[in-house]
């Protein structure tokens, strides 16, 4: 049961998103999945430090990824993976493409 309007969170988040460019995100496709380009891109709601970002692919239309950027805590990108890798073909969980500590264009960690 909800007692509340599911579109307001009954909290208030505590990092602003991260907001590259589009030209950021591009590049950032480009180095990680080598000629990879960037058709347009979405900062999703929701979380209270981290940023996801979906990604729509220039070359692979309806093949969309998300993109999490690690704000608040980046060790978490670490155990996060590891979560995600031990429950692989047990659960329904994403698949991992790329992760990092710095992709060395947008300077943060990711998945």
């Amino acid at each position: 049961m909800i007692d509340h309007d599911p579109d307001e969170r009954p909290w208030t988040r505590a990092i602003e998103p991260f907001a590259p460019t589009f030209d950021e995100l591009d590049r950032f496709l480009d180095a990680l999945l080598k000629g990879e380009r960037l058709a347009g891109f979405e900062i999703l709601g929701g979380g209270r430090a981290n940023t996801n970002i979906r990604l729509e692919r220039a070359g692979n239309p309806g093949r969309d990824m998300v993109l999490r950027i690690y704000q608040r805590d980046p060790t978490q990108r670490e155990k996060e993976v590891a979560v995600i890798s031990r429950l692989w073909g047990k659960v329904p969980v994403p698949d991992i493409i790329v992760h990092g500590a710095d992709s060395g264009v947008l300077h943060v960690p990711y998945v």
